[in-house]
């Protein structure tokens, strides 16, 4: 099957503009509101096939142009500017630090060429192994990134930093993503195992994924396409019978790319080191209508390091706490 779908976009982007910053302790003035007008047409054809080469093995292929646009927050987000006082003068004045520009009018969607094959091997009512690989051509992306800004006063008015940092959104220059995946989903009631053993299962998949952003960290390496992991790993061992289910899971990403240039610095790359985590689930159908359930996010409590350019160049880390969560669902 194949078609090709034509998207007519237009919208307006509405942002606040604060007015001229007064002395500390005298209210700003509101200035009004500041509209941006887009428009834009996407041609977006889609081809899928598929063959039987068997009775239990498939082969997939597939090719489309796909736009995907962004969140209000992307274009809409307004300055934020962050003050600390300064007592050294009389009156004291609050300074600017730092901002965040959370928004951009002026973005273009995602947009992308994909082509997409795989192979399936079905071997068993609910167990199947699969393998695939995919190119991605991205024409426009967004990234994260930090610039210097000379045109941001302090709150009495005054442009005392000529160099200010603001971490905003940019537009990416284009790039591509590349890979492979293999898959597997198997139960063990497909191999001839009854009673209570039959309720076990896995699933399993890895992806290996190579980005190229077009970019180049202090270092001399190639940044990759930014929050693209090279390895991609999740597992779960799975049990169903009856009313009862349970569920635990394992996923992993290797280093990823978080931000090209921090602090306004070209190349200063800032990774995130490689995260794991485990998540579980729990249930059971007292009636067709009543159900009690529990689950548990990250319950080993891993964290999230970021490091810039080198991994002995130590940033900061996130620290994602455990959630445990019980409850009854009720249908009717």
């Amino acid at each position: 099957n194949g078609g090709v779908r034509v998207v007519n976009t237009k919208f307006r982007v509405r942002q606040n503009i604060v007015g001229v910053p007064q002395a500390y302790g005298v209210s700003g003035v509101d200035a009004g509101d500041f509209y941006t007008d887009r428009e834009f047409t996407d041609f977006l054809p889609a081809f899928n096939a598929s063959f039987d080469l068997s009775d239990k093995l498939k082969f997939r292929v597939s090719y489309a142009k796909t736009m995907t646009l962004l969140d209000f927050l992307q274009w809409g987000g307004g300055l934020n500017v962050g003050y600390a006082i300064d007592t050294s003068v009389n009156p004291p004045i609050f300074r600017a630090q730092s901002a965040q520009q959370r928004g951009n009018p002026d973005l273009d969607p995602w947009r992308s060429s994909n082509v997409e094959a795989s192979l399936e091997l079905y071997t068993g009512q609910s167990s199947m192994l699969a393998a695939g690989a995919f190119y991605l051509s991205v024409d426009s992306f967004i990234v994260d990134t930090t610039i210097l800004r000379n045109d941001i006063p302090d709150n009495d008015g005054v442009i005392r930093n000529t160099a200010l940092p603001v971490s905003t959104i940019t537009q990416g220059a284009g790039g591509t993503l590349k890979g492979l995946e293999f898959s597997a989903r198997q139960a063990l009631t497909d191999y001839g195992v009854n009673g209570w053993l039959g309720g076990f299962g896995i699933d399993a998949n890895y992806t290996l994924s190579l980005g190229d952003a077009g970019g180049v960290d202090l270092a001399g390496n190639k940044q990759p396409f930014q929050d693209n992991s090279k390895h991609q790993i999740n597992a779960a061992l799975w049990y169903e019978s009856g009313p009862f289910s349970a569920r635990i899971a394992y996923n992993y990403r290797s280093k990823r790319l978080e931000t090209q240039n921090w602090s306004g610095i070209a190349g200063l790359s800032v990774y995130q080191r490689p995260t794991n985590y485990f998540d579980a689930s729990i249930s059971f159908d007292v009636t067709d209508n009543f159900t009690i359930y529990g689950q548990a996010s990250n319950f080993t409590g891993g964290r999230g390091g970021h490091y810039l350019t080198s991994e002995d160049q130590v940033g900061w880390d996130q620290i994602y706490e455990r959630r445990f969560v019980a409850g009854v669902r009720a249908k009717f």
